[in-house]
């Protein structure tokens, strides 16, 4: 998708904040710290989540799954404007994940 254009880091913006308030990360066994998952998700014109696949995983498998509860229980995301309606279902939209936004 096209990471410069406004209108995509808007609707990528608003998916993300989305997703964030349906994180609740359960702590695992590691003590890894500064964890980054990144995910790629495609939606279709409703929002509904057509696939997710990770980029790069985390290392911690608690902290992986909880990303992927995280996109479960926030769809349908935000409906993609017109403009990206086919690149958010053919592309998709990464999505980081990292343990400092939830103030690890």
């Amino acid at each position: 998708m096209r990471a410069r254009d406004p209108g995509y880091v808007a609707y990528q913006s608003r998916v993300r904040s989305h997703i964030i308030r349906n994180w609740v990360r359960t702590h695992g066994q590691s003590n890894k710290t500064h964890l980054k998952a990144r995910l790629q998700v495609k939606i279709d014109k409703q929002g509904q989540i057509v696939s997710k696949n990770f980029v790069k995983k985390s290392g911690d498998v608690s902290f992986d799954n909880s990303t992927l509860r995280a996109l479960s229980k926030a769809s349908p995301l935000p409906a993609p404007p017109e403009s990206l309606a086919a690149e958010a279902l053919r592309e998709g939209l990464i999505v980081d994940f990292t343990d400092r936004v939830l103030g690890n």
